[in-house]
Formats: C-alpha cells, sequence, structure tokens
C-alpha cells in the first residue's frame, strides 16, 4: 500500500458520491490535526484522469481549513473500479472511527442500492453490518429517513426530532416537511409528545378535510409560539393541549368540569381524585399518601369535610 502527499487542489473535492459523513465540519477532528497531524490517509479514487474522495472528506475539510497544501493520501487504482469496492472503503472507514450517525447509517444504504445491489442482499448483508435488523421495513425506514428535507435532518442530527418522527414527516410533501422542521426551531417536544402530536394532526386533518398543518396556523396556536414568557418546552406541551382539546372536545369539557368540581371540595393538594379516563362510569378512586398515622387521621378528616358539603354529589355526575 503507497501512501503520498496528495495536493489538495488535485483532488475534485466536489465529487460527493462516496460520501458517507453528514457533516463536514468536525472541531475536534481540526484540533486533532492541527495537533498532532494527520493519523490516518484519505483514500482517492482515480479515474479518467480525476481523482475523487472515497474516504477522509472531513480530514480534507479539515486540512484545507487549516491551511494545509496536501494530505497523505493512498490512491486506488484501476483494480479497483468496481462501484462497490471504494463504497466498502468508505463504510468501513467510518465504522473503524466511529459509530454511524442515523443520517449516516441512512445514506449508507441508500448509496449501497445505487450500485446496483439488490435490496434482498442490503438487508442480509449490510443492515447487520450496521447494527441493524436485517428486515425489509428497516431498510425501507433508513432510506425514508435519507429522504427527508433538510430541515427535519438537522432535526434529527440535533436531538430535537427522534427518528421514527422523521421517518413519518419524510412521507408527507416537502413543503410540510419544511413547515413542521421551522415549527421545531420554536417549540420542543418529548419524543412521547412528538407520537401524539403527529397523531393528533393526522386525525385533524381526517376528521374536518383542512390541510393538516391547519391547526398550527389558528390564533390561539399563534399566541402560544409568540409568548415570549414560554420556554420552547412549555411551547410544545401548551400546544399538544391545544391540538388535544380540537381534537376530543367533549372530553376536554368533561375533564375540566371535573376539575373545577373538585377544587370546589376544597381538598389538600396532597389527595388526588382520579376519574374514569373517558368518563364512561360514575366512578371515581381516591389516592393519597401520609408519613404517619397523624397525617393520615388529618386526610380522612379533610375527605369526611368534603363528603358532607353539597359539592360532592355533582362529582359523581357523569353529563361528558
Amino acid at each position: 500500500m503507497k501512501i503520498a502527499d496528495m495536493p489538495i487542489r488535485d483532488i475534485d473535492t466536489g465529487n460527493e458520491d462516496l460520501r458517507i459523513s453528514e457533516e463536514l465540519e468536525a472541531p475536534a477532528l481540526a484540533r486533532s490535526l492541527r495537533e498532532i497531524g494527520q493519523l490516518n490517509p484519505v483514500v482517492l479514487l482515480e479515474r479518467g484522469g480525476r481523482r475523487s474522495t472515497v474516504c477522509g472528506f472531513r480530514r480534507i475539510h479539515a486540512a484545507r481549513a487549516l491551511g494545509r497544501e496536501s494530505v497523505p493520501a493512498r490512491v486506488l487504482g484501476p483494480a479497483d473500479f468496481s462501484p462497490l469496492h471504494p463504497l466498502e472503503f468508505a463504510r468501513r472507514d467510518n465504522l473503524a472511527a466511529r459509530p454511524l450517525e442515523p443520517l449516516e447509517r441512512a445514506r449508507a444504504l441508500r448509496k449501497l442500492g445505487e450500485t446496483g445491489l439488490s435490496p434482498e442482499t442490503i438487508v442480509r448483508v449490510y443492515l447487520p453490518l450496521l447494527g441493524l435488523p436485517p428486515h425489509a421495513d428497516v431498510l425501507e425506514s433508513q432510506l425514508l429517513v435519507d429522504r427527508a428535507r433538510p430541515g427535519l435532518r438537522r432535526c434529527l442530527a440535533g436531538g430535537i426530532l427522534t427518528q421514527p418522527s422523521v421517518e413519518a414527516l419524510a412521507r408527507m410533501p416537502p413543503e410540510r416537511q419544511d413547515r413542521f422542521a421551522l415549527l421545531m426551531e420554536r417549540i420542543r417536544l418529548s419524543a412521547s409528545l412528538q407520537r401524539q402530536v403527529l397523531g393528533l394532526l393526522r386525525d385533524l386533518a381526517a376528521g374536518d378535510g383542512a390541510s393538516w398543518d391547519a391547526p398550527l396556523e389558528g390564533e390561539e396556536a399563534g399566541a402560544i409560539l409568540d409568548d415570549r414568557s414560554l420556554s420552547p418546552a412549555q411551547k410544545g406541551d401548551r400546544l399538544y393541549e391545544v391540538l388535544y382539546r380540537r381534537r376530543h372536545p367533549r372530553l376536554t369539557r368533561a375533564r375540566d368540569r371535573f376539575r373545577e368540581r373538585e377544587r370546589a371540595l376544597g381538598l389538600p393538594g396532597s389527595i388526588r381524585l382520579v376519574a374514569h379516563p373517558y368518563f364512561e362510569t360514575a366512578d371515581i378512586r381516591v389516592e393519597f399518601s401520609a408519613p404517619d398515622a397523624a397525617r393520615f387521621r388529618e386526610l380522612v378528616g379533610e375527605l369526611e369535610r368534603a363528603a358532607r358539603g353539597p359539592g360532592l354529589e355533582t362529582l359523581f355526575e357523569v353529563d361528558g
């Protein structure tokens, strides 16, 4: 294996056919190059008088940013022109240095398909090599992620959206993907709330025939998004509540009435009354905890007081 310094100007850096890395900027790599130099050569492919990068895109980018004019490189020759061989170099080079990010796995699988490999071979051979279960639906999900719009890709790379959320959104038209990515720049949703918000938006669109993102453009949602006193997570929680109320108006009204009647009883916060989740029956569960007998008696006394008041009867009315 011959390794020699290769002038960066002689490398066709615009050819990214074999690039797997999602981001070229790598501060830790640039710092390592500056402090101790390049430990591993880049791999180039010479074809038709041009040299393109097989692996080492980020090393070349960092070296050029540091003002270097050349990089240590190994050049693959005519015997290596099989489309799959250079891609194997790229895949193994990345896996040897670090685990691939979700977007990089998706990109690698898409490029494997572009070499002419059958989906069956990719599922059987390459999904396990990338730490993925060998199932056709897994490959389909990965390719969906690779097709996601840039805004969603940034959300996934930044941990703002989960991969299942990006897969679901990637099935939608590009303009909807872009709008949701812009929304996620202003709010934060837990993984659970992401699933629920997407489900609510889907149900609302199916129910009233409006566009999928129409509820996000309403006055109530806009007031939440523009409220500077709220954190992104608080905005996400309140936006979910707005969508839930719109999707389940009767259930929401029943829940609000129950809480209002519960407050009218004047019970301490350590006593919790729990109604049927869908208000289909009048059953109420009482929950409280006491650290000692004295507190237990005190809380039981509060329940007895509430039981003698007129408000208790209304609490058992199922009128949702």
